[in-house]
């Protein structure tokens, strides 16, 4: 295998996405192995450089694919499951798709975020993403951990269905990776807003999502709950799409003057 080409069929990540990744390498600034240098020694020089470049997304999309060669090694140091590495790593093609649907152009656009996976912060284990993290915000005392102390951040990436069995699944699983870590999880996401209670019937997935954790505020600057619904944001909800049940009620929800806010909460694991 040549050092440009693409070192492994990530699921999510179309044929074209791959055609056109291992064309960038003509583009590229750097060596692939002077670029994971970079990475690892200087990551804001190397996000500033590639921002520069007009091809920058597609550039991003090359590097990262073939980082994962170097991320896989990592894997195979610690001994951890070869399926977690092509579960975590099909986010990819995931985020490849979302860059290309919004430009028509591929490459990928969170680069930031990605760039957790390539340096081992953050799994996909099961339906949801985990990612060890100081505790960023004071906890309730119940859950025996203070602000600093470490604990599980969760994620949740689109995909298959948010079933209770599956992120209950999850959960056990990355009390099993991480058992270094207390089985605490926090989570800020959309899906904690306390108004989707308002909106959903109360057996819908992400309502059983919600109801594992207890919310301890919420985040009254983010719209994520009105892009993730309706796709994207419109200055006036009336703007917004009817295509389903959600849509709908949360565009009467926003029109009446009611806020949709993230949330934030936490959650602990016992056995």
């Amino acid at each position: 295998m040549l050092m440009t080409d693409i070192p492994f069929d990530f699921p999510e990540l179309t044929a074209q996405a791959r055609e056109a990744a291992a064309c960038a390498a003509n583009l590229a600034p750097w060596s692939i192995l002077e670029a994971w240098r970079l990475f690892h020694t200087d990551l804001p020089r190397f996000f500033r450089t590639l921002n520069a470049e007009p091809d920058s997304s597609l550039l991003y999309l090359f590097y990262y694919l073939q980082f994962t060669r170097f991320a896989y090694r990592k894997y195979q140091e610690r001994k951890i499951p070869e399926d977690v590495f092509y579960h975590t790593f099909s986010d990819i093609g995931r985020w490849e798709k979302v860059c290309f649907e919004h430009t028509g152009a591929h490459g990928l656009e969170e680069y930031e975020w990605l760039s957790l996976h390539l340096r081992l912060q953050l799994f996909a284990l099961g339906r949801l993403q985990f990612q060890p993290v100081c505790c960023p915000w004071d906890l309730p005392a119940v859950y025996g951990i203070q602000k600093g102390d470490p604990v599980l951040n969760v994620h949740i990436p689109s995909g298959s269905r948010l079933t209770p069995s599956a992120c209950e699944a999850s959960y056990q699983q990355a009390a099993r990776f991480f058992s270094m870590h207390p089985a605490v999880f926090i989570c800020h996401s959309w899906l904690l807003c306390p108004a989707l209670k308002n909106l959903l019937p109360s057996g819908s997935n992400i309502l059983q999502f919600q109801n594992e954790y207890t919310i301890t505020g919420v985040d009254a600057e983010s719209r994520q709950a009105e892009e993730r619904i309706f796709g994207c944001l419109k200055s006036c909800p009336s703007e917004y799409p009817e295509n389903s049940y959600l849509q709908k009620s949360a565009k009467t929800w926003l029109l009446s003057g009611n806020p949709l806010p993230a949330g934030y909460g936490v959650r602990r694991l016992f056995s």
